[in-house]
């Protein structure tokens, strides 16, 4: 769980909105949370990025890969039991993980 806060830190500081964390455990052997959170421009999905790959150093979690870099607008980082996706706002509801993943729990990491 310390790697989970570590990332909501992250991603927060980075100003996006509309966070949700799902455990997907239960339904994935790949990663065991989805995180998924809005971006208002791609240089702010860009920071998210950045951020993470800067952070990645306390040993948290680390990068495995990054798909969706150079104006995307929906960027997956797989920190291998994270994914994080981030989209800007339209892709966001246009793709509708959060209704894939509407059955599965919710986590809520407060600061």
């Amino acid at each position: 769980m310390k790697g989970l806060k570590k990332i909501y830190e992250v991603i927060t500081d980075t100003k996006v909105e509309n966070i949700k964390i799902y455990e997907t455990k239960t339904i994935n052997p790949l990663f065991d949370y989805a995180i998924i959170v809005t971006a208002k421009s791609s240089r702010q999905m860009q920071s998210v990025i950045n951020h993470l790959r800067k952070e990645e150093k306390t040993g948290f979690f680390k990068v495995k890969s990054v798909e969706g870099k150079g104006g995307s607008s929906w960027i997956l980082i797989d920190l291998y039991d994270y994914i994080v996706n981030v989209f800007l706002e339209a892709e966001r509801n246009v793709f509708g993980l959060d209704e894939v993943f509407s059955e599965l729990p919710q986590i809520n990491i407060n600061k």
